[in-house]
């Protein structure tokens, strides 16, 4: 087992929360959100990028991401396979994409490796 560290692996989490204006449109969202997750995991910053929806509501997706650091996250902001969802977002999204920032406070064991 080797202990990850804010230090050694990310010292922030980012929350991003998407919802889509209608329900029509859940299905495209959806894949055009996971179209992200790939590409982003082979981002030099990435640490973790796992997107979930919500059990209570179908149309609510959230991605749960660990970056290196504030800057490894602006710069995936900018990269061109988020290109649909800027272009597409006031069409697809809800409201604005929110992200809420969290500092790592209990590091923790990884299992198996």
């Amino acid at each position: 087992m080797s202990r990850r560290t804010a230090e050694d692996e990310g010292d922030r989490l980012y929350r991003r929360r998407d919802s889509p204006r209608r329900p029509e449109k859940r299905d495209e969202l959806r894949a055009i959100l996971e179209g992200f997750v790939a590409s982003t995991r082979q981002e030099e910053g990435c640490v973790d990028y796992h997107l979930h929806v919500s059990d209570t509501d179908p149309n609510l997706f959230m991605f749960y991401e660990n970056w290196r650091s504030p800057e490894d996250l602006k710069h995936h902001l900018t990269l061109p396979h988020l290109a649909p969802i800027r272009e597409r977002g006031q069409e697809l999204l809800a409201a604005e994409v929110e992200i809420l920032s969290y500092t790592m406070l209990s590091p923790y064991e990884r299992q198996g490796g």
